[in-house]
């Protein structure tokens, strides 16, 4: 499985709501790890309650990095502003390799308070508008079944006309698996 670091997101193939963002260093194994993993949270709540009904999130990476300072900031910026734009994300953190839980002492609340504003390092950044734009595209890329040359405009409409799911045809075009109930997809132009 390739390595690689990435900006993911998890999304509810019924609704193809975006319910959780999260970054990756070892490629799609940090994805697939919220299947398994046994923590309490919102998050792997929604998820086991998918599982127990035969239904997988959909897992999409929106955006590839070379250093981990780049993956941070990418991923606290996303985070940011899709709450911003009143998406419900099952996110604890705001990204950057967040302490789960981790609670500050009240010194040191009062020390990051004075960080706001101009002071704080990322006061003015703005992410390109492409970048958020290539996230847009990346949630519905327009596929091919090869087996039968059918063309659809997102994974969504071809899972729906063949009665499979999202996941299971972007885990296939993302180079995981080779087929989905017999089914081979690719990406359009890539």
């Amino acid at each position: 499985m390739r390595k690689f670091n990435g900006i993911y997101v998890l999304s509810d193939p019924r609704s193809d709501e975006i319910r959780y963002i999260g970054q990756t260093s070892v490629g799609f194994r940090r994805c697939y790890q919220h299947f398994i993993d046994p923590a309490k949270d919102r998050c792997h709540a929604w998820v086991r309650g998918l599982l127990s009904r035969g239904i997988l999130p959909d897992v999409d990476i929106v955006e590839e990095f070379e250093t981990a300072e780049e993956l941070n900031e990418a991923e606290t910026f996303y985070i940011s502003y899709f709450r911003s734009i009143g998406v419900d994300l099952f996110n604890q953190t705001d990204g950057g390799k967040g302490a789960i839980g981790y609670k500050h002492s009240l010194t040191t609340k009062r020390l990051l308070s004075s960080y706001r504003g101009e002071k704080h390092h990322l006061y003015g950044k703005k992410r390109d508008k492409s970048i958020v734009e290539k996230l847009s595209r990346s949630l519905s890329k327009a596929v091919i079944c090869v087996n039968d040359g059918k063309i659809f405009s997102s994974g969504k409409e071809a899972a729906a006309f063949y009665d499979i799911t999202r996941s299971g045809i972007s885990i296939v075009c993302n180079g995981k698996h080779e087929q989905v109930n017999g089914l081979v997809f690719r990406f359009v132009n890539a």
